[in-house]
C-alpha cells in the first residue's frame, strides 16, 4: 500500500519519470515500470506489455468498448468516421455467470465464439477485458445484478458452506474458463475486472457496485483471491488493470487520491486506470498526476470514459494516458450523436499524432 511519504517524493519526481518514459530508447522507457505481476508470462503478453512501456509518454492507444454482446460495432463506427480502426477493442463478461443456466445455450455460444477477439489480434490489435459480475440479488433468487442492491456480501464470500462463497468459487471458474479459451488462442488479455470499487464514497457517496460494498479491506481480499485462482489456474496471458475511483477537485490538484486504501498492491496490479465522465482536460491532467505521483511503478491508463477534453488538449496538458477507450454508444447506426466521443472527438483523436491504431503497434511477434 502507499503511504503519504511515498506519494509526496513521487510527486517531486514524477517529472523526471515521464521524461524517462518518453524517451525514443526502448531500454530507458523499460526501466521505469515494474515488471508484469504474472510469474512467466506468456510471449504474446510479455511483448504486449513491453510495447506499452516503451512508447509510454510518447504515444497513447486508442481503443473502443463493445456493448454488452461481444462484438466491434462500435470500432466500425470509429472507422467510419475516420478511416481508422481503434487499437484496443474492449469486451465484457458481463453475461459470464449467466453460463450455468440450461436456458442460456446462447449465451455459452457467445463467449465460446472467439472470432471477434482473434479478428482484432490477428490484425494488429489488442484486446480489453472488463468483468460486470453478476451475482444473485437473494440466495434463492433468479435475478442477477452487479449493483448494491443485493443481499450479496464480500465479507461472507471467504467462510465455506455460505451461498456467497458457492456463488463466488463457481463464477470464478466460469471465469477462468472463458480466459483460459483466449489464452489457448495465443491472445493476450489487457484485464479490467472489479473496477471503480469505492463509487463514491469517499465523496459523500456510497459504493455502487456490489464488490465495493464490504469495505475496502474486503475488497482488496477478493481482488488478491481472483488474482491467485487465475494466477494458479495458468492464465499467463493477463494484464491486471486497476482503476482509481475517488478523489476529485482540491484534493487532486494536490496530487492527492483518497481511495488508495482500496489499492490491492503492487504485486496483484499491473497498470492504473481511471474511469472518468464528464471531466475537463484539465481536470483529467490534475487525475493522471495524482496517478503518476501515487503509483510511480505503474502505467496510468484511462481505461473508461465520457465526455472528457479531447485527446489533443489532454495531451497538451499533460495527461499522457498510456491508452484511452471511451464507453460504448446507445446509437447503432451513426456516430453523430454519440452518447460521449462524438465525430469531432474522433477526428481530433485521428489527427493526434501521438495515437496509435491496429495495424500502428510494433509487437514484434
Amino acid at each position: 500500500m502507499k503511504n503519504n511519504l511515498i506519494a509526496i517524493f513521487s510527486a517531486a519526481a514524477v517529472s523526471l519519470a515521464a521524461a524517462s518514459c518518453s524517451s525514443p530508447c526502448n531500454q530507458q522507457a523499460n526501466e521505469c515500470f515494474d515488471e508484469l505481476t504474472t510469474a512467466n508470462p506468456s510471449p504474446q503478453a510479455a511483448k504486449v506489455y513491453d510495447y506499452l512501456r516503451s512508447v509510454y509518454g510518447s504515444k497513447t492507444l486508442s481503443g473502443t468498448m463493445a456493448n454488452v454482446n461481444w462484438n466491434d460495432a462500435e470500432a466500425r463506427l470509429v472507422e467510419t468516421a475516420t478511416g481508422k480502426w481503434p487499437a484496443i477493442l474492449g469486451l465484457d463478461y458481463i453475461d459470464v455467470t449467466y453460463a450455468d443456466s440450461a436456458s442460456a445455450q446462447w449465451k455459452r455460444d457467445l463467449y465460446a465464439d472467439l472470432s471477434v477477439a482473434q479478428d482484432q489480434w490477428r490484425k494488429g490489435g489488442l484486446v480489453s477485458i472488463c468483468w460486470h459480475w453478476s451475482v444473485p440479488a437473494a440466495p434463492d433468487s433468479t435475478r442477477l445484478v452487479f449493483y448494491t442492491d443485493t443481499q450479496f456480501k464480500v465479507e461472507n464470500m471467504f467462510s465455506e458452506g455460505t451461498w456467497e462463497n458457492v456463488v463466488m468459487e463457481r463464477d470464478i471458474d466460469m471465469v477462468i474458463a472463458q480466459l483460459m479459451r483466449l489464452k489457448q488462442a495465443g491472445i493476450p488479455v489487457i484485464w479490467r475486472p472489479l473496477h471503480e470499487a469505492s463509487g463514491n464514497h469517499k465523496s459523500g457517496g456510497r459504493e455502487w457496485f456490489w464488490w465495493g460494498n464490504g469495505g475496502a479491506d474486503n475488497y482488496v481480499r477478493l481482488w488478491r483471491h481472483l488474482y491467485d485462482r487465475c494466477a494458479k489456474a495458468g492464465l499467463d496471458n493477463l494484464i491486471w488493470v486497476w482503476t482509481t475511483q475517488t478523489g476529485y477537485g482540491d484534493d487532486l490538484a494536490m496530487g492527492i487520491l483518497n481511495d488508495t486504501t482500496w489499492y490491492p498492491g503492487d504485486k496483484y496490479v499491473d497498470m492504473v486506470g481511471r474511469d472518468a465522465y464528464t471531466r475537463t482536460s484539465q481536470q483529467l491532467a490534475d487525475e493522471y498526476n495524482a496517478i503518476r505521483a501515487t503509483f510511480p511503478g505503474k502505467m496510468a491508463v484511462l481505461s473508461e470514459c465520457g465526455t472528457v477534453g479531447r485527446i489533443s488538449e489532454q495531451w497538451a496538458m499533460g495527461a499522457k494516458w498510456g491508452l484511452f477507450i471511451p464507453w460504448y454508444t446507445y446509437q447503432a447506426k451513426e456516430l453523430k450523436g454519440h452518447l460521449y466521443a462524438d465525430n469531432d472527438w474522433w477526428a481530433d483523436a485521428a489527427n493526434c499524432s501521438q495515437v496509435v491504431w491496429r495495424g500502428g503497434l510494433e509487437l514484434n511477434l
